[in-house]
């Protein structure tokens, strides 16, 4: 009786460790869902393991499946497997060694439960995330490259369309203006005051010479007194002709020192000067 038990106790210990062999966390599923499978088995009694690629058993699909990892003492590998049509499979015994065979399994893949009766709803529409940051520097970096864009087309293909052309409108001074002008600077310089007649009477020639020049149109600064008295005469009265004559020898005279200019005569040359700008002033042009 006592050697009875005793070999049905070491048998029951045997079929124990069989049965650890194979281990699934569940042996029922939908279609589509996921079982893991673990293989183990003592190290020193393991002489073979087995081998997947795709596939536990024809339907039975594998997920991923892990390397080998051995301890002191066990061997083992996990398969994560899946089933995409409904049925009953089965999982042959793995063969470790001639003496060590596991138990099978067997895989319950049911197929999800529809209710015919129930109506047919639309499909729900994509869930609206927040408005963040990520979203808004994309479009500004895209208005700020169109921008720059925009700027360099507009500056170097297409030209300004009506531009304005900034012009400085010439004042054209009357020539009597600009000489009476002289002559009274001149006059506050008081340069015969000073001693310097010559100077003074050189500068009243020059005024004098400058506007008949732009008021005649001719050269009478590279002319002499009686060349420009000569292109005159038919142009200007004879009073005006006399004074401007003497105004002009008077000059000459003092300037090449052949005679001093008194007071008087200082006094006059300015005054002869301005009269004459004054009878000889286009008369059509406004002060």
């Amino acid at each position: 009786m006592k050697k009875i038990i005793c070999y049905f106790f070491i048998f029951f210990n045997l079929f124990e460790l069989n049965a650890q062999n194979l281990l699934v966390d569940k042996d029922t599923i939908l279609i589509g869902q996921q079982i893991s499978l673990t293989i183990t088995n003592n190290l020193e009694s393991t002489t073979t393991w087995p081998n997947f690629s795709d596939t536990i058993v024809a339907g039975l699909e594998i997920i991923n499946i892990t390397n080998i990892d051995t301890t002191d003492q066990f061997i083992n590998q996990q398969i994560l497997f899946t089933a995409w049509d409904s049925g009953t499979y089965f999982i042959p015994p793995v063969q470790f060694s001639k003496d060590q065979i596991s138990q099978s399994l067997t895989i319950y893949v049911a197929s999800p439960k529809i209710d015919l009766s129930s109506k047919i709803k639309d499909i729900k529409s994509p869930i609206k995330e927040p408005f963040g940051w990520n979203d808004i520097w994309p479009i500004i970096l895209i208005l700020i490259l169109l921008l720059i864009l925009f700027l360099l087309i507009k500056k170097y293909f297409f030209k300004e369309k009506n531009k304005v052309e900034k012009t400085v409108k010439k004042v054209n001074i009357p020539n009597h203006i600009i000489a009476l002008k002289s002559l009274m600077n001149l006059n506050e310089k008081k340069l015969w005051q000073k001693g310097k007649t010559k100077e003074y009477h050189s500068q009243i020639s020059e005024i004098i010479r400058r506007y008949i020049e732009n008021r005649f149109k001719f050269i009478a600064l590279e002319l002499t007194t009686k060349e420009i008295i000569q292109n005159l005469k038919s142009i200007i009265k004879k009073e005006e002709i006399k004074n401007l004559q003497k105004l002009l020898e008077r000059a000459d005279l003092v300037k090449f020192a052949k005679s001093p200019a008194t007071e008087s005569e200082n006094i006059d040359s300015i005054e002869s000067a301005i009269k004459f700008v004054e009878l000889t002033k286009e008369k059509d042009q406004n002060e």
